[in-house]
């Protein structure tokens, strides 16, 4: 089970990425997990490293500006894949400070845009009320893959904040496509009964099930344990059965 939800969630992300339909990719399902993970990783590789000359020097006229003219004139001039591109030519600090001044809503646009894996350090910087209003607004868009890729860079509380602010059937569908499996069981031990109990509800409301399963197969027996001998469980059963 957690090789075949696995696989799906590579593809779901393999086929935002690339801008394409899951069921484009559908010939991958003969293909392991790891292997898909390989291959979304180079092809991340290929489409947002970008060394030309032009972004090295807009990024070094970038840190000649003070950093509040910097970000009004990108978030009202610039295309957020251009910035996103240009976030590597830039130490983090600067990064972060740009980021802070920049809205919720162009930020959400330039995440979408970014290699959670060169973004990290920039992300652990900003405070935790920007990652939730960030989050807030990619869930607005729709883009609920990308949540699921940077949960793995944020520490535990922003997560947390992120999650807040985020409603149970979304939920449901980030929990398939965390990119850090590892810290769903971590999550989840910080997540109340009522809101766990919520995102079953609404996997058993909009047939989310194959999506909630990624929380379930991430959780540990001791959080398992407990949810399971909640009331807010034992009364989303009853409805079930009815």
């Amino acid at each position: 089970m957690s090789e075949l939800l696995a696989k799906r969630a590579e593809i779901t992300k393999l086929a935002r990425l690339l801008g394409c339909d899951e069921w484009d990719l559908a010939y991958l399902e003969r293909t392991d997990a790891t292997t898909l993970r390989e291959l979304r990783d180079s092809a991340t590789d290929v489409l947002t490293v970008d060394q030309h000359p032009s972004l090295r020097r807009l990024a070094r006229l970038g840190r000649l500006l003070p950093v509040g003219m910097a970000a009004r004139i990108a978030e009202r001039s610039f295309d957020p894949l251009i910035c996103a591109r240009l976030v590597p030519h830039l130490d983090n600090r600067r990064a972060a400070a740009l980021a802070r001044q920049l809205s919720p809503r162009f930020l959400a646009a330039i995440s979408v845009e970014l290699d959670p894996r060169r973004a990290a350090a920039i992300i652990d910087r900003l405070p935790h009320d920007v990652v939730a209003a960030v989050a807030e607004a990619l869930v607005a868009r729709g883009e609920i893959v990308a949540i699921g890729r940077f949960v793995g860079c944020l520490d535990l509380e922003a997560v947390v904040a992120a999650l807040s602010v985020v409603d149970a059937a979304n939920l449901a569908r980030i929990a398939l496509v965390v990119e850090d499996r590892s810290s769903i069981a971590e999550v989840a031990r910080r997540l109340s009964d009522e809101t766990l109990s919520g995102i079953l509800a609404a996997a058993l409301d909009e047939e989310l099930w194959p999506d909630i399963l990624g929380l379930i197969d991430g959780m540990d027996d001791a959080r398992l344990r407990d949810l399971a001998e909640s009331a807010a469980v034992d009364s989303l059963l009853q409805l079930a059965c009815r």
